[in-house]
């Protein structure tokens, strides 16, 4: 399961970047649950020999959208904007330290 993010930082200009970061990871688990069941379906519909291409279709777009979402989150992360430690959580960059 993807890791989960919750804001700690007091400071206007960084909580902003972490409510984004936690909003890309709410968005994120949203989309890999959907990703998950739709695999079931497929898989389920394939089983019973049904037409599943209109499905496999959406399930590929779906996908795209879940890497767009991992991309941005990121980005949040490179840009040093807020960090993601073993445990899930965010941060911001402390001065001297990585």
């Amino acid at each position: 399961m993807p890791k989960r993010y919750r804001v700690i930082d007091r400071n206007p200009a960084t909580a902003t970047a972490q409510r984004d970061a936690v909003a890309l990871a709410d968005h994120r688990d949203s989309l890999y649950a959907r990703l998950e069941i739709g695999y079931e379906r497929i898989e389920r519909g394939l089983r019973e020999d049904q037409d599943v291409t209109t499905w496999e279709d959406f399930w590929v777009d779906l996908l795209r959208e879940y890497e767009r979402v991992c991309d941005a989150l990121t980005e949040h992360v490179a840009d040093g904007e807020v960090r993601e430690d073993w445990t899930g959580a965010t941060a911001t960059r402390l001065p001297g330290v990585r």
